[in-house]
């Protein structure tokens, strides 16, 4: 009497199969080895970015190099250009809309409220000055002026004996 045969499945490289495996998309069936090494192969894949994105306040689309890294977003960058960026992150810590920028900027003639540098793009921009204990904006500022102020911990006490300092010294 012929004893019945158990019938064993392989999966395409030969692993035997077991009752867990993985049915893939085209039907083939495939065992917990192969799984992991297609998983460590699609690891290994490069990743295919696009040449350009859409900003998600603008809508204008800019290459890539105008957007912010940013590792946790699928392509990399982040949802807004720099610019976008710039003017959310004003309206966020100081309350100041792009126009209202734009008033102040003209108001003093794009130069720093201090030392009357006038920044010319590449360079950066000027940047708000507040009082950090009301938050109410006091004017625009180049990066040095806005340092030295901070430095000078706001007080104008200390500023005062700074200025004798450099007189007396001078």
């Amino acid at each position: 009497m012929p004893r019945d045969r158990i019938r064993q499945e392989y999966c395409v490289k030969g692993h035997l199969l077991s009752e867990t495996a993985h049915v893939r998309e085209n039907g083939k069936r495939s065992c917990s080895v192969c799984q992991k090494e297609r998983r460590e192969e699609l690891k290994e894949r490069p990743k295919i970015f696009l040449a350009e994105k859409r900003c998600g306040r603008c809508e204008v689309p800019k290459p890539l190099n105008e957007f912010y890294r940013d590792a946790s977003k699928p392509d990399g960058v982040g949802y807004y250009c720099k610019v976008c960026e710039r003017w959310i992150k004003l309206l966020y810590n100081y309350g100041v809309t792009e126009e209202e920028y734009n008033a102040l900027y003209a108001k003093q003639g794009g130069c720093c409220a201090i030392c009357g540098h006038c920044p010319v793009p590449p360079e950066p921009f000027l940047v708000v000055d507040h009082v950090h204990d009301t938050e109410v904006v006091r004017g625009l500022l180049c990066g040095t002026c806005n340092t030295g102020l901070g430095m000078l911990k706001e007080n104008p006490e200390i500023v005062e004996k700074a200025l004798e300092y450099l007189y007396e010294a001078a």
